[in-house]
């Protein structure tokens, strides 16, 4: 799957969901938090790859509306499996 499809929403929606919005701002201090008013997904995506900063792009699409990520609850589960996967890889 690729980046945009992973975090580009149906046209009635934001392409940037709450909980996507809420780690930008959080993530580093908020060192990312511009990146949430870039005016559209490709342009956020050139500007998440820019970054070079692989863990928060990893974040975000982990995040995505098609990773199933509706609500922070949905959010905070996928996330947690993701550290019990790196956890459990030794």
């Amino acid at each position: 799957m690729g980046f945009l499809n992973a975090i580009t929403a149906t046209a009635s929606e934001d392409w940037l969901n709450g909980c996507q919005r809420a780690i930008l701002r959080a993530y580093s201090d908020g060192e990312f938090a511009h990146l949430i008013d870039c005016a559209n997904a490709p342009t956020f995506e050139t500007a998440l790859n820019e970054s070079g900063d692989t863990l928060l792009r990893f974040l975000i699409i982990e995040t995505s509306r098609s990773e199933g990520c509706t609500d922070v609850t949905k959010a905070l589960h996928r996330l947690a499996r993701a550290r019990d996967d790196v956890t459990h890889a030794n």
